[in-house]
């Protein structure tokens, strides 16, 4: 089983998670660990629920946000994601149709902004436009109809973690997939 690492190799990868100070790094692998461990079904039904409840909680954060009631006096970081969204709400407006469908650009948010993106949809959406935001979403598709449920171990903490920073950690995203792909081929042959 790949996911068998044992205890004392889990405890030491774990405390080092932790050491990250990563709140979103943190939830997600907590997620996904519980989630691998449960039955497929009640996984899903799992994954269905705290979806659904994520957005909802967001949604009513950048609501909250956005009439006026900051999150800077509990945690500065935290109300910086909320700070950007609202910057790429606004922004979004000065679009042309070209650019909302093409995107401006990789690493070009920051041009437009005066501050870096630091999130999956902001980077979607301005960078990569409408046609790459589709485009890339395709290809993930793809990649969890190859690999199969496994994958979302993987695409659960990319998600979450997403809505920090997206950019830094992609290839090793992608290389992860790339050697899950490998093994779960090498195990049907």
């Amino acid at each position: 089983n790949i996911y068998d690492i044992g205890f004392l190799k889990f405890l030491t990868l774990f405390l080092l998670l932790i050491l990250t100070f990563s709140r979103s790094a943190i939830l997600s692998t907590i997620l996904a660990y519980f989630l691998m461990k449960l039955p497929r079904r009640v996984a899903f039904i799992s994954l269905v629920v705290f979806g659904l409840s994520g957005v909802i909680i967001l949604s009513n954060l950048l609501t909250s946000y956005m009439i006026g009631d900051g999150f800077r006096e509990i945690d500065g970081s935290f109300d910086s994601k909320f700070m950007l969204v609202e910057m790429a709400i606004n922004l979004y407006s000065t679009l042309d149709v070209w650019e909302r469908f093409f995107g401006i650009g990789l690493a070009n948010f920051e041009n437009l902004s005066g501050r870096f993106a630091h999130n999956m949809i902001i980077t979607l959406i301005f960078e990569f436009g409408i046609l790459g935001t589709i485009l890339f979403l395709l290809l993930n598709f793809y990649i969890i109809y190859k690999i199969g449920y496994n994958s979302l171990y993987i695409y659960i903490p990319m998600l979450i973690g997403g809505f920090s920073l997206f950019s830094a950690y992609m290839p090793f995203f992608y290389c992860l997939l790339a050697c899950m792909y490998l093994e779960i081929s090498s195990q049907r042959s």
